[in-house]
């Protein structure tokens, strides 16, 4: 067995593993039982360095370092891989979306706000009555582009359901 496992007679003794049987001089291990102890041996040394804990949580409610460290180790995987796709401009911050048409919806609106008034000096025979309507429609095309940013959420629930 000491053979097999490349380590001295001395460190193989220290693991205190029950032999088989005799024959002789010779005493004879099953390899089952050899590894069986070794992995009860590294089992022993994690719950002496992270706690001795069974499953994610315990009964105390202490949560298992090994579990944890996982999960910490996907999100930062996941993080990075997002962190990257935006670099490559591939995927674009939805804060950032939000302030862009924000912005832009700030800007439709103030062209549409000063449109009655360039429409009234380009065709001075308008009546008051047409010159209204068109107030009218401006000032819904207005307040739509302005709360552009309000209805992001919807707009971008209403794209999501139409790729599903």
């Amino acid at each position: 067995m000491i053979a097999l496992l490349q380590i001295t007679g001395q460190s193989f003794d220290a693991w205190k593993v029950q032999p088989k049987g005799k024959f002789g001089r010779e005493i004879f291990f099953d390899l089952s039982e050899v590894i069986a102890n070794r992995v009860a041996h590294k089992e022993a040394q994690l719950k002496m360095k992270y706690g001795a804990v069974a499953d994610t949580e315990d009964q105390a409610g202490k949560l298992n370092p090994i579990d944890e460290q996982a999960k910490l180790n996907r999100e930062k995987r996941i993080g990075q891989a997002l962190a990257n796709d935006q670099k490559m401009g591939n995927v674009f911050p939805i804060v950032a979306a939000e302030y862009v048409f924000s912005r832009m919806g700030a800007e439709i609106a103030a062209i549409l706000e000063s449109l009655p008034a360039k429409i009234k000096r380009t065709m001075p025979k308008m009546t008051a009555t047409t010159v209204n309507e068109i107030k009218k429609e401006i000032a819904k095309a207005r307040n739509s582009a302005v709360s552009v940013n309000e209805k992001f959420d919807e707009f971008l629930e209403d794209h999501y359901n139409s790729t599903e």
